[in-house]
């Protein structure tokens, strides 16, 4: 998905509570972060939200796992292709 799409379903999915970059983060690893167009960038921003690590379903246990191979933390002030997604649905809904 490129950045232009993540971003379009953001807008129409999201309220408008944060400033964002212009950028959708993807994938990250140690301190770097990888953008929908392959751009990599050295993060120095701090998470503005907490982590929930819930409870031990194995449903949940094996999502975690693949998620976090992608990233495990993002920031609100960059865009994101679950969080525009998943905000889309529930929109739906």
């Amino acid at each position: 998905m490129s950045f232009q799409d993540i971003k379009d379903i953001a807008e129409q999915s999201l309220m408008p509570t944060y400033g964002r970059f212009d950028v959708a983060i993807v994938s990250g690893k140690g301190a770097t972060v990888t953008d929908a167009d392959g751009k990599q960038y050295i993060d120095f921003g701090s998470g503005i939200g907490v982590n929930s690590i819930g409870y031990a379903d194995q449903e949940w246990i094996d999502a975690v796992q693949q998620q976090t191979a992608r990233l495990q933390h993002i920031s609100n002030l960059y865009y994101n292709d679950v969080q525009a997604e998943f905000a889309s649905e529930l929109c739906k809904a």
